[in-house]
């Protein structure tokens, strides 16, 4: 299971108050901040839906709304903490809760500091997970995994699911098993629904027989291709999904192997990196391996990936005919030669 990358900033601590019960306040105070500048509210992790925002004055913002029940947001100040782009903000993630009321403090750095509160029931949840983890602690998949199911009755476990791809990116059988703890909460909230319709169609993306989906990537130097530069053009197109790891080599040798074979027979591999560009990559495609096929570095994330191809783990091979057909999946350097040597008559 692979390690999930975070930024942990502050973790925010709900209260009760005795204001209405179907109305929530969520009150800031940033010091040296100029009047005017945005706090945003996000509906996902990866902060792309704003769902609202408000200004600061007297170094202080205040969000007020009213609620039917709990829900999960994560907050931004304009211009403080990571510019880092690609990365889920976790503990920045509020219960926003009806009848309860909110105060946090935060520094330059967009980090909470200062409690002004008492723990409500569900943030008591996220802080036991996240506590002892550190400034740049990360949990392994099946933790994160296991806590969803043990929180699948509130609104912590239904953010988490929702946003279950971009977390723990989990094999297929793991992720089936989500299916019947969240059914019955159809409806609810857009994302929800959106995960279960994925994993409900889940055998169908990219399988055997579907058409392939087009992805664009730039070449180690520089230059913009696609998988639709090759597709329909060669009669058979291996592509190979990828990043570094200490079996690389091996993986990569039964490759060579079939590129010099099958390159003069109408037969192209195209690799996929799934990592940032780097130099290893660019000395592994130059120099290293002879990797002499069409390389690019993929412009999509790998929950973008999850969603596009079903690809839960790297590396990983689609075969594809020359009518644009998906005709395997997870191929096998033994038995590359017989599926490409019955598609080349």
């Amino acid at each position: 299971m692979k390690k999930i990358v975070f930024i942990l900033s502050s973790i925010v601590i709900c209260f009760s108050s005795c204001q209405d019960k179907t109305t929530y306040t969520l009150k800031g105070n940033v010091d040296g901040v100029a009047d005017g500048r945005k706090v945003y509210l996000y509906e996902n992790l990866y902060r792309t839906v704003i769902t609202d925002s408000t200004t600061i004055k007297d170094n202080q913002f205040i969000f007020e709304g009213k609620l039917e029940k709990p829900i999960m947001r994560t907050l931004k100040v304009e211009g403080f903490g990571t510019q880092q782009e690609g990365v889920a903000y976790v503990s920045s993630l509020i219960s926003l809760e009806p009848g309860n009321r909110i105060e946090l403090t935060i520094d330059k750095n967009g980090y909470y500091t200062k409690e002004n509160s008492s723990f409500s029931s569900l943030m008591k949840k996220h802080m036991a997970f996240w506590s002892d983890l550190g400034a740049t602690g990360a949990p392994d998949g099946e933790s994160l995994l296991e806590m969803i199911k043990e929180n699948k009755d509130n609104a912590i476990g239904t953010f988490y699911f929702a946003n279950l791809l971009e977390l723990a990116h989990p094999e297929s059988k793991e992720l089936k098993a989500f299916y019947p703890l969240f059914a019955d909460k159809r409806g609810e909230d857009k994302r929800l629904d959106e995960m279960l319709d994925y994993i409900k169609n889940l055998d169908n993306i990219a399988s055997i027989g579907t058409k392939y989906a087009d992805i664009k990537g730039n070449t180690p130097d520089g230059r913009e291709i696609a998988i639709s530069d090759y597709v329909e053009k060669k009669d058979v197109v291996l592509l190979h999904f990828w990043m570094w790891t200490k079996n690389a080599e091996e993986d990569i040798s039964y490759l060579v192997d079939a590129y010099t074979k099958y390159k003069d027979k109408n037969f192209e591999i195209v690799d996929i990196w799934l990592n940032e560009p780097s130099k290893d990559w660019r000395e592994s495609v130059n120099n290293k391996y002879n990797m002499n096929w069409p390389q690019m570095e993929c412009n999509k994330s790998i929950d973008q990936l999850i969603t596009t191809y079903a690809l839960f783990d790297q590396p990983f091979t689609i075969l594809i005919d020359k009518d644009g057909t998906i005709v395997d999946r997870g191929i096998s350097g033994a038995e590359l030669d017989k599926k490409v040597d019955k598609l080349l008559k």
